[in-house]
């Protein structure tokens, strides 16, 4: 089995552009699936390697992601569509518009 690294949640809002803060939120609510999050007093954050890869395409920790030889451009563009669509209802169900 291969060894990763730990993944922080910084290191993950820095590639992402956003607060640590946000990362912690999406993980809680199951938005991001990049992850185990144990509830608490005060929540802990695990961040898997390929879960986090399957999700953001980021490849951290010592991850090798498979070698895709056939890349489906539409399909692609289609996924990546509904993902900046469904980030964008979840801003502005977050903050009332």
């Amino acid at each position: 089995m291969a060894e990763y690294r730990k993944i922080t949640i910084e290191e993950v809002a820095e590639c992402l552009g956003v607060r640590p803060k946000t990362i912690q939120e999406y993980m809680t609510s199951g938005y991001l699936p990049i992850g185990i999050v144990k509830k608490g007093e005060r929540n802990s954050y695990t961040i898997i390697p390929k879960m986090l890869y399957d999700a953001t395409g980021l490849a951290l920790g010592g991850y090798e992601p498979p070698v895709i030889s056939q890349i489906d451009a539409e399909k692609l563009a289609e996924i990546i569509r509904k993902q900046v669509e469904t980030a964008v209802q979840y801003e502005l169900h977050k903050t009332g518009m």
